[in-house]
């Protein structure tokens, strides 16, 4: 009987212990759900996924002629060399890319349109997903709690070199929550910059659209669809399209575009899953385009053409 009473003792005092070091942990797949970062705040810095691209020289239109160089874009993976933040203290976002970095406070706020917040000082622009700071007023495109993407424009005054990167960033998926089976399809807005070049003057163009992603969890795979058209025109433009598939690693996923209209070249695209249970995702795309005969037609259009943006979405 003494013997007995002294395990139950044991039993109950260890208890307690054994329950503290499951709680929270990833023993027992029991991770405690993370604390949507946005809107934002306190102090945070978030690595960033990343599109680019840029040129050298100034962009014109019509028959004014143009001395721009256009680079093409490009994607990187997230980084800590690449990273936006936010210090609560002062109201401050910061992006850094390529070893360059800006800030923005409150007063380098200009007039926003639409669900995004603008800014700008001296050779450097700021665009927000409305999200980041929820003082919007505007209906969100999509509702987003654990992901959010900016747009940073910077121009070397010495060199006349200017880079549109767009930033992707928030709460990667843990893997403890990472999905292993079954499918999930996303609706997403997108973000871009179009550069058009060559046969006419250069000239730059956002870009608005929306796009569609289906996970298939047990294959690791991806496929999206991608549709583009110019901005502020409300809809009514015409959308070009482009598919493409990927494959997922963790809670990353890359892969390219293979069909498009008839003067797309190529387009890859990298980006993840955020939130618990891959709620949300996103993704950094870069394109090529090349018309051949660019004066086929009766208006002259540039031969080449870059694109570069962000597509954000949450689960439908």
């Amino acid at each position: 009987m003494a013997t007995t009473s002294r395990i139950a003792s044991m039993a109950a005092f260890l208890a307690p212990m054994l329950l503290a070091g499951c709680g929270g942990g990833d023993g027992g797949n029991m991770a405690s759900t993370p604390t949507p970062p946005f809107p934002l705040a306190k102090t945070t810095q978030f690595p960033a996924t990343t599109a680019t691209t840029g040129y050298t020289g100034t962009l014109a239109s019509g028959l004014n002629g143009s001395n721009a160089t256009v680079n093409p874009a490009t994607t990187s993976g997230q980084s800590a060399a690449t990273t936006i933040a936010y210090d609560a203290a002062t109201a401050t976002y910061t992006v850094q890319a390529n070893g360059i970095s800006a800030s923005f406070a409150a007063a380098d706020k200009t007039t926003s349109s639409g669900y995004a917040t603008d800014f700008a000082k001296s050779a450097d622009t700021l665009t927000l997903y409305g999200n980041a700071q929820g003082t919007s007023t505007a209906s969100a495109p999509v509702a987003l709690s654990y992901t959010s993407f900016a747009k940073w424009s910077h121009t070397d005054t010495a060199s006349q070199h200017t880079d549109i990167t767009y930033f992707l960033f928030g709460t990667p998926t843990a893997g403890t929550s990472m999905p292993t089976s079954g499918t999930a399809s996303y609706n997403a807005t997108v973000a871009a910059t179009k550069l058009s070049y060559n046969y006419a003057p250069t000239s730059g163009a956002a870009l608005t659209g929306t796009a569609t992603l289906t996970a298939d969890f047990a294959k690791a795979t991806v496929d999206t669809t991608l549709l583009l058209q110019p901005a502020g025109t409300g809809g009514s433009a015409s959308t070009t399209s482009y598919t493409g598939t990927g494959t997922i690693s963790a809670s990353n996923f890359a892969g390219a575009f293979s069909t498009g209209p008839t003067d797309f070249v190529s387009g890859t695209f990298t980006g993840g899953f955020y939130g618990p249970a891959a709620a949300e995702m996103g993704y950094a795309f870069a394109l090529k385009l090349h018309t051949p005969d660019p004066f086929s037609g009766a208006t002259v259009e540039p031969g080449d053409a870059t694109i570069a943006g962000v597509a954000v979405g949450s689960k439908k």
